[in-house]
């Protein structure tokens, strides 16, 4: 990755607001009221797995579960609307959502969600790149990986008003262990994480990939490069 278009980035991103992303057609109405709906779910899904781990029969939880599914399943598909008119937000959200709730394992380079990731980040919106960096390793290996990365640190103010998004895991943010429901950051999260996958995609005999991480540790700690910044120094 060149280190004069990444220095250009930083600079534009500190001096120079870009103007917001603007969803295709009416995918933002669509966006917005499926994603009030299933945030609102979400939750109340997560206990209820909490519970069947813990021991409750699942005959039990029936009643409950049918009644969130009525709600769940006519906002998953309002979301989908949103996804087929190119919503990169809630192409992100999709693909999330699918990871979080398949029924199997999760499959390396899964077509399902790689695709719905890879049009998300390709489109500048920084947290699809965190689960594009776990589960679609054949992108990741591939020429439009860099490029992409270095447009959603060119692009990362146009989603200000996206902020705060869920993610499986979130590298530059404390976990808590005990918590199994999705993990929320707000942007400036966010940028950290995009600095940190920034600088693994850079050479790392080179300079930048510290400077990168340092930029990631600068933001808010980012305790993950935190550490291996140390282990690199002793």
């Amino acid at each position: 990755m060149n280190r004069s278009c990444v220095a250009l980035f930083t600079l534009m991103l500190s001096t120079h607001v870009l103007g917001a992303y603007q969803p295709p057609g009416n995918s933002e109405a669509d966006y917005r009221q499926a994603v009030a709906s299933l945030d609102a779910l979400e939750p109340q899904l997560m206990r209820m797995i909490q519970q069947l781990a813990e021991g409750t029969a699942a005959q039990d939880l029936e009643p409950r579960l049918s009644q969130l599914r009525g709600e769940w399943n006519p906002a998953l598909q309002q979301l989908q609307r949103a996804v087929a008119a190119g919503h990169a937000v809630a192409q992100y959200r999709m693909a999330l959502y699918r990871f979080a709730y398949q029924p199997d394992a999760p499959v390396l380079d899964d077509p399902g969600q790689c695709t719905l990731l890879v049009k998300s980040l390709e489109q500048g919106f920084a947290p699809a790149a965190l689960r594009i960096a776990n589960q679609c390793i054949g992108y990741v290996d591939g020429p439009a990986y860099g490029p992409a990365l270095s447009k959603a640190l060119e692009d990362f103010s146009q989603f200000s008003g996206y902020y705060p998004q869920p993610a499986v895991t979130l590298e530059c943010v404390k976990q808590d262990p005990k918590d199994i429901q999705l993990q929320w950051g707000d942007a400036p999260s966010y940028q950290a994480e995009l600095y940190r996958l920034l600088g693994f995609a850079a050479n790392r005999r080179s300079p930048l990939r510290g400077e990168l991480w340092q930029k990631a540790v600068d933001i808010n700690g980012c305790p993950a490069i935190a550490r291996r910044m140390h282990r690199l120094q002793n």
